[in-house]
């Protein structure tokens, strides 16, 4: 006879207290693998400094220039969508920039779950429109233009007192 192989007991999946009687909680392997089923965006889709060939996806009048995956995350998160970023991840076409979205857009059903944004791309228009307008955008361009121009006028006046 084979030896007698102990049976596991619902104990050994399940990480709560309930001792496997009637367990709702759901399977961290299970919600990998839906996880996997999610569509994955990166950065280099919406950015306006490459091109179609390096992996641009929406015409370059929409894309914005060099985004990040915690402002596109920000952005989806505002449309309440489901996503979490994979920082370790790179775009296989451009390997030294690292991370990625992974964004649930259809429900288990097939359908959109959001019936504004049917696809990825009609997605990628509306994130690449909003990044601008996000709070870490707009005022990290007033502090870059009050410094430009002080220093500008600085240069200015220099000039001004050499010539004296």
């Amino acid at each position: 006879l084979p030896p007698l192989t102990p049976q596991k007991k619902a104990t050994d999946f399940c990480q709560c207290d309930c001792r496997g009687f009637l367990c709702f909680m759901e399977d961290p392997a299970a919600s990998a693998v839906k996880k996997s089923k999610w569509n994955i965006i990166y950065p280099i889709y919406i950015n306006s400094k490459r091109t179609l060939p390096e992996g641009r996806r929406i015409a370059i009048e929409k894309a914005v220039e060099n985004p990040t995956c915690q402002e596109i995350k920000d952005v989806l998160t505002f449309y309440k969508y489901e996503c979490e970023i994979e920082a370790d991840k790179a775009y296989p076409r451009d390997w030294m920039v690292k991370g990625r979205i992974r964004v649930k857009l259809k429900n288990d059903d097939g359908t959109p779950v959001k019936p504004e944004f049917p696809n990825e791309r009609a997605l990628l228009v509306q994130v690449a429109k909003l990044i601008p307008k996000l709070q870490s955008r707009v005022s990290g361009k007033k502090d870059g233009a009050a410094g430009s121009s002080s220093s500008s006028q600085s240069a200015k006046s220099s000039k001004k007192s050499k010539r004296k």
